[in-house]
């Protein structure tokens, strides 16, 4: 989002609801239909959720804090993904399997 989207769409908040309900949908639609076609889906369900918790939630202060809490629970999961990775893989230079089945040492 540009700096002159992010004024105007806060002019529109301001002083037209609708207009800002409308333009705040477009970019949306255009942030989200710019991702390749796989991850258009998660960043969908991603944001349906992210209007479930806006609906449900009384206040603008309110909504920031489970939105931080949200962002925080995905960061520690892919933090615990990527700590994961070393352990999944057979290290590296212990033994390489040939094409006929006999392995080397390297």
């Amino acid at each position: 989002m540009t700096d002159t989207e992010f004024r105007h769409l806060k002019v529109l908040a301001q002083t037209d609801v609708a207009g800002f309900v409308a333009a705040r949908r477009e970019l949306i639609e255009r942030m989200i239909s710019g991702t390749d076609p796989e991850r258009q889906a998660r960043l969908w369900q991603l944001q349906d959720e992210i209007e479930l918790m806006r609906a449900t939630t009384p206040n603008a202060d309110q909504v920031t804090q489970r939105l931080a809490q949200m962002i925080s629970e995905r960061l520690d999961a892919l933090d615990l993904a990527f700590s994961r990775l070393p352990t999944a893989a057979e290290p590296i230079g212990e033994t390489v399997n040939t094409a006929h089945g006999a392995k080397h040492q390297m």
